[in-house]
């Protein structure tokens, strides 16, 4: 029965603090009770997952709550940090400007190296993230103009 009770202790507890450590101490039980605990119950297992999610959301709640406090109060850190993560035209890009000596007709019919190729689907990764590949089709065209930019890193 205790060990049941510690069990729900330690689940609510997961949905305030969400830090595996701190959560046991709270309840009275070694890191390695839980973990064992979650070996062998996948019952147990599932809930302690839904709880440390729960708990990751509440603090990223509760930090956005003092971010968009701090931008409030016109801190400009806070307000910096909130453009460069959230505001695609400040996100941190590092460029890379390739100029081809083709005239207009010559680019509009020139193909891609290979080693271009590759070096485009690296931008686009870094912009965009690794699952860039897996959105459909017509979200991965990209329009490369008069002069070839990439976003890559240096």
């Amino acid at each position: 029965m205790k060990t049941t009770k510690q069990k729900k202790m330690l689940i609510e507890e997961l949905e305030k603090n969400p830090i595996i450590e701190f959560a046991c101490k709270k309840v009275g039980i070694a890191r390695a009770t839980y973990y064992r605990w979650i070996t062998k119950n996948k019952e147990f297992a599932e809930a302690t997952k839904e709880a440390l999610e729960k708990g990751v959301f509440l603090i990223n709640d509760l930090a956005d709550a003092q971010l968009i406090s701090l931008i409030k109060d016109k801190n400009l850190s806070a307000i910096k940090f909130w453009s460069i993560h959230r505001h695609p035209a400040y996100s941190e890009k590092l460029q890379f400007m390739k100029y081809l000596a083709l005239d207009d007709e010559e680019l509009d019919d020139r193909k891609l190296t290979p080693e271009e190729q590759v070096l485009i689907n690296n931008v686009i990764k870094l912009n965009y993230g690794k699952d860039w590949t897996k959105k459909p089709k017509e979200v991965k065209t990209v329009r490369i103009n008069k002069i070839l930019a990439y976003n890559i890193a240096s």
